[in-house]
């Protein structure tokens, strides 16, 4: 079988022929790109906006250990409240938390000094 004929008959009798399916695989798709825009982007802040190597490791242990630490706390809420809410939930927050972040590196209110 073609890759052609694989890619169609994934569309018509696979997971791909389900549109919730679709549009969860697309949604995570563009959240995971988001999280790895935001990895590169923040050093990035940090760096260009007079930052040290200690400050820097100070702002990416401020984005790692919560993420970490609330991951169980987030599998204990989505038994609790259901997976598909918790998710929705926690992408509203960060798409909320993004432009503010944006807008404050801009005005300059974000200014990291030594």
């Amino acid at each position: 079988m073609k890759a052609g004929q694989r890619v169609r008959a994934a569309w018509r009798d696979g997971p791909l022929a389900d549109r919730n399916f679709r549009l969860l695989t697309a949604g995570q798709f563009t959240s995971t790109a988001g999280d790895f825009c935001y990895a590169v982007a923040l050093p990035w802040l940090v760096l260009s906006t007079h930052g040290g190597p200690v400050l820097l490791g100070t702002v990416l242990a401020c984005y790692g250990v919560p993420r970490t630490v609330l991951i169980p706390v987030g599998g204990w809420l989505a038994d609790k409240v259901g997976p598909r809410a918790i998710m929705l939930g926690a992408d509203v927050v960060r798409w909320r938390r993004c432009p503010a972040l944006s807008w404050s590196s801009l005005s300059r209110a974000l200014a990291f000094r030594r």
